[in-house]
């Protein structure tokens, strides 16, 4: 019988410390798990702190290009206005124009200097010509065409902006 005492009070206080024993494993998983919760609070708040900042970032960037609109829209405005000085308005006049007819010259300069090079690599006349035309011409050439003819066209019909 003294066996059975003895394996009994083993038993009775391995059965009465195994409750403590589990209470401490037990929270020393809700403390790993307390851990990883507060790192994965702090990977959220991050994530937001990031977001808001880059949302005032965008904020500025917005802001930096209605200014930046605004400003073009006065220059723009402002170009069209007389002076009320005769020769400074005659020569704002004048400026487009003549930057339009010194690039052309400079254009056709280019292309005749082309065909002249197809020609020496004995290139027939129609050959030479069509050789030289691109698609960056016919480009170049609608856009000319759109800036002097039919934009103006479309701005006689327009609305104004704002």
């Amino acid at each position: 019988m003294a066996i059975e005492a003895i394996l009994g009070s083993i038993v009775g206080g391995a059965l009465r410390i195994a409750p403590e024993i589990l209470g401490f494993l037990d929270k020393k998983h809700e403390r790993k798990h307390e851990l990883a919760l507060g790192d994965q609070q702090y990977r959220v708040a991050e994530l937001q702190f990031r977001a808001q900042r880059e949302i005032k970032d965008l904020d500025v960037e917005q802001s930096q290009f209605v200014s930046a609109m605004e400003a073009l829209k006065t220059g723009i405005e402002a170009q069209g206005k007389a002076t009320g000085i005769k020769w400074v308005d005659a020569i704002s006049s004048i400026v487009r124009p003549a930057v339009t007819a010194w690039i052309f010259v400079l254009y056709s300069i280019v292309k005749i200097a082309q065909v002249k090079v197809a020609l020496a690599a004995n290139q027939d006349s129609m050959q030479a010509i069509i050789s030289v035309w691109t698609s960056d011409d016919v480009a170049m050439l609608s856009a000319v065409i759109m800036f002097w003819f039919v934009g103006r066209v479309w701005k006689s019909r327009a609305t104004p902006l704002g």
